[in-house]
């Protein structure tokens, strides 16, 4: 019974370290293929990163507005 207790509370003690969440860095970019970035932000989106945007962010970078959350830019 007692290392089932270690073994459980060993395993909450994991769950409750955060993640460390990618971080996308967007620099100098002038745009592209709008459905290209379409899927590529989509795909982003879903794996929950962060985006830090230095520089210009022109054209259809502007798409991943509408994929990454405010709060992860």
């Amino acid at each position: 019974m007692r290392k089932i207790t270690i073994l459980l509370a060993s395993l909450l003690a994991l769950a409750a370290i955060p993640a460390w969440a990618e971080t996308i860095d967007v620099s100098d970019n002038h745009g592209g293929s709008v459905m290209a970035y379409d899927a590529r932000w989509a795909a982003y989106a879903t794996r929950g990163v962060d985006v830090r945007i230095i520089g210009p962010c022109q054209s259809a970078c502007t798409v991943l507005l509408g994929h990454i959350a405010r709060q992860k830019i």
